[in-house]
């Protein structure tokens, strides 16, 4: 045990023992007030005639006992002790503050080196906190008693050409909703939900809305209440067609009507108009995070989208239930009675395929903690809390260093005002109180550092969430408060009972400018530690950078970068089928004159990242084909420039023509995964194919690259494509439904040219959505971007924190080591040799962090590898680029104070001391 250690025991030993005193001492002085007080009383009985023995028995009874009487008197003297401590405690602490705050004035800089690093590591905690309480702990906002509202989820095998195992999902019929409301006895409420995006107005002032289209007892199951007029009932949703009424959402209605009155109001979603009838409270989404602008009954629509017969289809997953439980009921039992309704609608649809029948599970409103799994986003966010957890350790550990330091620059002062009488108590608590105050300030910028970045990493991360107005609330107050106290007590307690076991002859005994040891192995621990804590955090970024920059090597067969998708609702606008295809002819014509535009084509039926059409195809000669993976063949009617557009390519045999799509002519192009999987070892050009219901044969001309249709990775989707004009398109697809745009350079520059161009074709126009495909799959890339952009901001926070620990660790060594170096330079030691030893040195110390944090690393591998793409948790590189960074961390702050020890004057060393 060194003497450092011994003495931090020792002081906490006294402190122990200075409360055992206490409470000894207060005893002793009730014990002898009641003596004297029991003496008095007999020896006034005594004169008065009393036997001494009867006086002092008269005496205890007039105490009402002894014990009695000394348990009260303890009671008291307690009281009047802790009240006079206190008013002592609150004078000390005011002069104790009042005492480090002159001392902070004194030292601005190591001030605010202090409070800059305290505030990074407990404003990382604040974000990362906020992010996590929004996803996985704080319910939707005005739910009422929201343990009660649960999430219903079915679960079965899935298919062999999925690979199998159990497949969770949250949608289901619209007939097995009714059935759980009708038929589940601990389900008070059952409602459906879907989500979707519609447009309002038209022209120059159409917009995109998101909508939410809901059962009349959503609100009522919920439990919310109106901000003003009403919600609609079940009354007014019954099937198969309801009422036309709507409730906007808080933000709608401001930013809509403009602090008018919406309620009685017409407004048109799509080219059906609905009545206001309410205005949801403010914060209000749901039972999701997600924003919401308008919700409309599910029958008001259904119809269109789904066909007269919607509320009746038993093979159309689409809506998502909801309930909340009886008074006394468990999610278990809901399962339990849920699962027999649920099979037992099954069994009514008469599906022969059906091999296993569902399984109901029941899971909590927060959709991140349901049976589905945690979402990507929400499981690196969990793991950004460990990371800024470390970040606060890394802070407090190179602050306790500062003050270690700082105790032994002051150690000759500390060991003048014990010799003086200042208590050792007294003067631990001195320098808590210093510590305190740092760390509250520091809690101050920390939560400026949480408003700023919170707000940045909420709307350049996560943007879909709907995270309310401020990102400081009174929880992340709450957790900064805790996090001040954790920093106080991390980083200022063992600087603090260390200077408290001062030993003052030893200290007196030291010259004027020296305080003491060159090393100390708690400064030395502590560097190591914030090394290894970085290495952790620097390993990491370089595994969510390296799958990142891995999905993008993905090749999707588009230019995420320069395609562009443009997407209006013209049937939802009213626009018939000859009208709509018409309209997208002429936008084609008015972008084909727009500077920056390559190509354009049209696509009806399956568009990439929105909708998949699975059209079932025959092979002549063939009397069954193989399943693809993930479903489908999935159907694709184009125009003959949509490759070119998209930036696919042509593996064999030839694309569309001008002439194929002007005379309808029947032919076909499929993809790389379908001509694996039904035409292996053979050539599919020239293979004869029935699509659908048409007969006549269907001529392959031509393999394309496999295009994106949903997700980036691990899929492979079976696709093929014929003219837009080709009979079957006419047939089963109907009219175009989006048009894509190839841009010359980068595709943001171009898209507010063309959504003008397109947005003003008609005055009647609905809302014109254009995207770049790059944003189209951000989301999907959101868990990596996450983790790379966090992991690598935070893991660059830690290792500037720890180099400027090293360097205050190398620097503050030095200055003390002068006279040592002094001795060593007036022996004949060069410069040079001088240099290279603090440089090894400061080597040595990140290298025994290096190597801490690298098996700290590897050890969590198997935790953080499901969260990665195409990369090793082990992967060499990485650990090798992180080995060099603090090497050159190691070098560069280590550089200074090793050219001030070269540069050493001996004479004025063996002089200084």
């Amino acid at each position: 045990m060194t003497s450092e250690q011994r003495g931090i025991r020792a002081g906490v030993r006294r402190l122990f023992r200075l409360a055992v005193r206490r409470r000894a001492r207060l005893e002793r002085e009730v014990d002898e007030e009641l003596r004297i007080h029991l003496e008095m009383r007999v020896e006034q009985l005594v004169r008065r005639g009393t036997s001494p023995e009867a006086a002092r028995a008269e005496a205890l009874r007039r105490l009402g006992g002894y014990h009695e009487a000394r348990r009260r008197l303890h009671h008291a003297a307690e009281r009047r002790e802790r009240r006079m401590r206190i008013r002592e405690w609150v004078d000390e602490a005011r002069q104790d503050f009042a005492y480090a705050a002159r001392g902070i004035r004194a030292r601005p800089g190591f001030a605010a080196t202090v409070i800059a690093t305290l505030a990074l590591g407990i404003g990382a905690n604040a974000i990362m906190f906020g992010v996590v309480d929004r996803l996985l702990l704080r319910p939707p906002a005005h739910v009422a008693e929201p343990e009660r509202v649960t999430r219903i989820y079915f679960r079965e095998d899935a298919p062999e050409w999925m690979g199998g195992g159990k497949m969770t999902d949250a949608t289901t019929t619209y007939p097995a909703v009714v059935a759980l409301r009708e038929e589940v006895p601990s389900l008070e409420e059952v409602a459906g939900v879907f989500r979707t995006r519609s447009t309002v107005g038209r022209g120059a002032a159409a917009r995109e809305i998101d909508l939410t289209w809901v059962d009349g007892n959503f609100f009522r199951l919920l439990g919310v209440r109106p901000a003003a007029g009403r919600f609609f009932t079940p009354e007014e949703d019954l099937p198969p067609v309801g009422a036309r009424v709507a409730v906007l959402s808080h933000a709608f209605r401001r930013g809509h009507f403009a602090g008018e009155d919406p309620i009685g109001r017409e407004i048109a979603i799509g080219a059906t108009p609905f009545t206001v009838v309410g205005v949801a409270p403010e914060g209000f989404t749901g039972a999701d995070l997600e924003n919401t602008d308008i919700w409309i009954p599910v029958s008001a629509l259904a119809s269109e989208g789904f066909g007269e017969n919607w509320h009746t289809a038993s093979d159309s997953w689409w809506i998502r239930p909801i309930g909340r439980l009886r008074e006394g009921a468990t999610m278990e039992r809901v399962a339990a009675e849920a699962t027999v309704a649920h099979r037992r609608e099954v069994r009514s649809w008469g599906n022969a395929n059906r091999d296993t029948l569902p399984t109901v599970i029941a899971g909590p409103i927060l959709a991140a903690r349901g049976p589905e799994g945690v979402p990507a986003e929400a499981k690196v966010s969990l793991w950004l809390v460990g990371v800024a957890a470390a970040v606060l350790l890394v802070a407090c550990a190179n602050v306790a260093n500062l003050l270690l330091a700082r105790g032994v620059q002051r150690r000759r002062e500390i060991a003048v005002r014990l010799a003086l009488g200042v208590g050792r108590g007294r003067l631990v608590r001195q320098l808590l109180a210093e510590s305190a105050l740092l760390a509250a300030l520091a809690a101050g910028v920390a939560l400026l550092v949480a408003q700023w970045g919170g707000q940045l990493v909420r709307a350049a991360l996560l943007p879909d969430v709907a995270w309310g107005q401020t990102a400081v609330d009174g929880r992340i107050l709450a957790l900064t408060l805790g996090a001040t106290v954790l920093a106080v007590l991390l980083a200022g307690l063992a600087p603090a009972a260390r200077a408290g076991a001062t030993d003052v002859v030893g200290a007196l005994k030291l010259g004027a400018g020296r305080g003491g040891s060159g090393r100390s192995r708690l400064r030395t621990g502590l560097l190591v530690a914030q090394a290894a804590l970085s290495v952790v955090l620097l390993v990491g970024a370089g595994l969510f950078v390296r799958s990142l920059l891995k999905v993008h090597d993905v090749d999707v067969g588009i230019d995420l970068e320069r395609v562009l998708l443009v997407r209006t609702d013209l049937r939802q606008a009213g626009y018939e089928p000859p009208r709509i295809l018409e309209t997208f002819r002429r936008a084609q014509e008015r972008l084909a004159a727009v500077p920056g535009v390559e190509y354009t084509a049209l696509v009806a039926a399956s568009t990439p990242m929105r909708t998949a059409n699975a059209i079932r195809v025959r092979v002549a000669g063939r009397d069954s084909l193989p399943d693809l993976p993930h479903g489908g063949p999935y159907f694709g009617a184009v125009t003959a420039d949509y490759l070119a557009t998209l930036g696919a390519e042509i593996v064999r045999g030839r694309g569309f023509t001008d002439a194929d799509e002007a005379t309808g002519a029947r032919v076909m192009l499929v993809n790389r995964t379908v001509a694996k999987y039904w035409f292996p070892g053979e050539d599919p050009i020239g293979r004869c194919v029935m699509v659908g219901k048409d007969e006549a044969c269907t001529e392959i001309v031509g393999v394309a690259e496999d295009i994106l249709l949903f997700r980036m990775v691990g899929e492979e989707r079976g696709q093929y494509y014929v003219p837009l004009t080709h009979p079957a398109a006419v047939a089963e697809a109907g009219p175009p439904r989006a048009m894509l745009v190839r841009a010359a350079t980068g595709g943001e520059a171009v898209a507010a040219a063309v959504r003008r161009e397109v947005q003003t074709l008609a005055p009647d126009m609905p809302y014109v959505h254009v995207q770049r495909y790059s944003d189209l799959v951000a989301p999907e890339l959101r868990p990596w971007r996450l983790g790379a952009t966090m992991f690598g901001i935070f893991g660059a926070l830690a290792l500037v924190i720890a180099a400027v620990g090293l360097y205050g660790v190398i620097a503050f060594a030095v200055a003390q080591r002068t006279h040592e170096i002094g001795v060593r330079m007036a022996l004949g030691a060069a410069g040079g040799r001088i240099v290279r030893a603090v440089l090894l040195d400061a080597l040595g110390l990140v290298g025994a962090g290096f190597a801490l944090g690298a098996l700290a690393a590897l050890a969590a591998g198997r935790w953080i590898a499901p969260l990665l793409h195409d990369t090793s948790p082990r992967e060499p590189a990485i650990y090798v680029a992180v080995a060099a960074t603090f090497a050159a961390v190691a070098v560069v702050a280590s550089a200074i104070p090793a050219w001030r020890a070269s540069r050493v004057d001996p004479a004025v060393a063996l002089r200084a001391d």
